[in-house]
């Protein structure tokens, strides 16, 4: 699939979908053990920063809250940049 065939709520949907799968990653991490490490903790912030940051990237763009000089150009030059740094 191509990412620049698809329209902005499509690329907007594909972002939430992945914030999706961090919560369920979440929830498994916390159901593999009872027993609460230091290290759950640092995974457990993470995922929550990740999905929030996510979140309210998502809402803005719907919103059309943000300033820029053209909607489309911040939208693909910020979308352009997950995409890259995941198939890295």
């Amino acid at each position: 699939m191509s990412y620049k065939d698809l329209t902005k709520e499509q690329l907007l949907t594909e972002i939430d979908n992945k914030a999706k799968a961090i919560i369920k990653m979440g929830k498994q991490l916390t159901s593999i053990t009872p027993n609460v490490e230091t290290f759950d903790f640092l995974l457990t912030s993470a995922l929550n920063r990740t999905v929030n940051i996510s979140k309210a990237y998502t809402s803005l763009i719907r919103e059309n809250n943000f300033i820029a000089e053209k909607e489309g150009d911040i939208l693909y030059f910020q979308v352009s940049l997950s995409i890259n740094n995941r198939q890295t």
